[in-house]
């Protein structure tokens, strides 16, 4: 880097820290995109592994609208493997985020009606014929 060539340490640590602030957000947006491609291909294990990446990123700087995104892609991934209650809770964390979102109450809505039509649908044992001692 020039301005370390040149000596000016502390113009230089200036400018590599934003470089890094810039390269944290765009290694954030890649993973978001990631996801909705791979929800869009079909591939919800690769979305939700491109998710994980995001969650994973410590020192991106915090953003409400883009962690909404992540968590909703995470639950879209989620529901399509039928981890519905892990879904649920992406859910709620993206409600959280951004509450104004219409698309995530609707899908929060539609996974908490499938655990609850799958809760009633789940056979009850059957303790016939067994003997308790």
């Amino acid at each position: 880097h020039r301005l370390v060539h040149e000596g000016r340490f502390e113009r230089a640590a200036v400018a590599l820290q934003a470089a890094a602030r810039e390269s944290l957000l765009l290694e954030a947006e890649l993973r978001l995109n990631l996801a909705q491609a791979c929800l869009t291909c079909g591939d919800a294990a690769a979305a939700l592994g491109a998710c994980d990446a995001y969650f994973a990123l410590k020192d991106a700087p915090a953003s409400h609208a883009r962690d909404a995104k992540a968590h909703f892609r995470a639950a879209r991934a989620l529901e399509a493997l039928d981890r519905l209650q892990e879904a649920e809770g992406h859910l709620r964390d993206a409600a959280a985020a951004a509450p104004d979102d219409r698309g995530v109450a609707a899908a929060l809505r539609r996974v908490r009606a499938a655990r609850a039509a799958k809760r009633k649908h789940v056979p009850k044992a059957s303790f016939r014929g067994v003997l308790l001692s």
